[in-house]
């Protein structure tokens, strides 16, 4: 049976070594007793500073959600971006063929696609075929390419390429050069919890690959590093260190071995909304066989199990190709059908329950390549470089206008004619509905909106009425099986305990303790495992206790 089967999520094949999945066997297990507390820091992004998901030296589970973010949460909006980015520069021409060009051809005699493979989408452009499987998103509406994206003098440097598209730098129109060092993700997620308070219950941003600056802020790194769809797995297997392991007592470090583990355990309580979500999310379709593919299908469930992310990044590579990039077949063409065939894969799954309504996807690459071949039947690093977008909730097109390839020139490669801010003001104003003098101090200037969100969201940053008692809602669904969902509120901060208790009185699950803010706030309780029968949540705080009684019924 396909590895990749719907529902298959814990089977799926996975990056790194023999020894990560569980049809290693042996392997596996050894796998497991190998994991250490290094390895699971470093794969975390905690070990090196600037990466971890830290506030200055404090885990980010120690501050709060501002009220943009309850806003946001408060209106229903719900949306995700999805990141993707295309290491080491991709040749755009080759990708979006402009096939009534003759100067196109006539400077790419070998690697040139010809006019007859192109994939029409007007008169004038065409998609490499290997983008094949992407074309029902283009026919269908959902499908926004913006053309020739990138910046005046745009650097030729892989890694300033890369600075400049995360930070959001590139030439002003006076000549000046941005100098943001933290990046345009980061930012507008700083800004979403700029006030102290509750602790965050999930990662605002999740990477499994892509620049690692994409999420770092004045105020640390605001992304969770999983490093790959293997890692996801562990989690959701694993998930914290076993700190009463029977295996370390009378041991000469055990005592020490389960501090540490104590503290690691404190330091990433956070991790417990990625295992929760890991567990509960399903892949409802067949993904192909690569390991972009296996990064898009752990997103996908990390989305459907409910984390709450709201930027998601991947990554694939290399589109450095210097030499051998080959035409309609070669390097340059499999790595765009690995690409078209793993996102109309993730699109399906997310469409099966409508998450495909909520959640948008973009590519972007440092560069784009030079106009001509070089001797080498490859490219070399250019300026413009063609963006593609994803998603249901975007109004499909074409959006700018390509080089003329004779006057629109930089240093004899396509300029861009599209600045790649003006992508970053639409999706942060219509996509997650940032208001726009907002977006235009988080970009250090305004810039172009695009007109590619279908249904632009606007939403009011003045905070939501705090709630004028202390309430615990009766579950819902009831009776469930096996999730269901509890709602309170807070008059007024406080420390709360959320406990859940069998027909005997004995506690059989703690669903939420610590600070949290006045306001509403959702916890979900899954019965897996659990027999059958009527069950009473408890909350208490120093306001009072509340109990609710609910029924599982499998």
């Amino acid at each position: 049976m396909d590895h990749h089967h719907a529902h298959d999520h814990h089977h799926a094949p996975v990056l790194g070594r023999h020894g990560s999945r569980l049809e290693d066997g042996l392997a596996h297990e050894a796998d497991h007793d190998a994991w250490t507390r290094r390895d699971f820091l470093l794969r975390m992004g905690l070990a090196s500073a600037g990466v971890g998901f830290m506030l200055g030296q404090q885990p980010v589970q120690a501050f709060g959600q501002a009220p943009v973010l309850q806003t946001l949460r408060a209106s229903g909006t719900d949306r995700v971006l999805v990141l993707i980015q295309l290491r080491g520069g991709n040749d755009a021409l080759n990708t979006v063929v402009p096939f009534e060009n003759d100067v196109y051809y006539r400077e790419r005699p070998t690697i040139a696609i010809p006019k007859t493979s192109v994939l029409r989408l007007d008169d004038q452009h065409g998609l490499h075929p290997a983008l094949a499987s992407l074309m029902p998103l283009w026919d269908s509406g959902h499908m926004a390419v913006a053309l020739n994206t990138g910046y005046e003098r745009s650097s030729r440097s892989h890694f300033a390429g890369t600075v400049n598209w995360v930070t959001g730098n590139g030439r002003m129109d006076d000549g000046s050069m941005q100098s943001f060092t933290t990046g345009v993700w980061g930012r507008y997620l700083s800004d979403a919890i700029d006030n102290l308070g509750a602790p965050l219950e999930n990662p605002l941003a999740v990477r499994l690959g892509g620049p690692v600056a994409l999420f770092q802020s004045s105020k640390g790194n605001l992304g969770v590093s999983l490093g790959d769809a293997s890692f996801v797995e562990q989690i959701a297997e694993r998930g914290f260190y076993d700190a009463d392991d029977a295996r370390l007592n009378g041991r000469p470090y055990g005592r020490p071995i389960r501090h540490l583990r104590q503290v690691a355990n404190a330091s990433l309580r956070y991790v417990t909304s990625v295992q929760e979500a890991a567990q509960r999310g399903t892949n409802l379709a067949a993904y192909p066989n690569s390991g972009f593919a296996d990064n898009l299908a752990a997103s996908a469930r990390l989305i459907r199990g409910g984390l709450g992310a709201y930027i998601v990044s991947v990554s694939i590579g290399s589109f450095d190709t210097h030499s051998r990039q080959g035409g309609t077949e070669g390097r340059h063409a499999d790595l765009w059908r690995t690409i078209a065939d793993g996102v109309a894969a993730f699109l399906d799954d997310l469409a099966q329950d409508g998450l495909d309504e909520r959640v948008a996807v973009m590519t972007f690459s440092e560069f784009g390549r030079t106009l001509g071949e070089n001797g080498n039947n490859g490219t070399d690093h250019g300026a413009g470089a063609s963006t593609l977008l994803f998603g249901r909730g975007l109004q499909g097109g074409l959006y700018g206008r390509q080089s003329d390839l004779v006057t629109e020139l930089y240093g004899g490669d396509p300029a861009p004619t599209m600045d790649f801010r003006s992508l970053y003001a639409t999706l942060l104003q219509d996509w997650f509905g940032v208001d726009g003098e907002e977006v235009d101090a988080l970009l250090g200037a305004p810039f172009e909106r695009q007109r590619f969100v279908a249904a632009p969201v606007r939403v009011s940053t003045d905070p939501a009425p705090l709630p004028t008692e202390f309430t615990l809602a009766q579950n819902y669904p009831n009776p469930f099986n096996p999730v269901t969902t509890i709602a309170f509120t807070l008059d007024e901060p406080a420390l709360i305990r959320l406990d859940v208790f069998d027909a005997q009185g004995r506690r059989v699950r703690t669903l939420a303790e610590g600070f949290r803010l006045a306001g509403p706030h959702t916890v979900t309780f899954d019965g897996t495992g659990l027999p059958s029968g009527v069950y009473h949540y408890q909350l208490r705080s120093p306001a009072g206790t509340r109990t609710h009684s609910m029924t599982l019924l499998k």
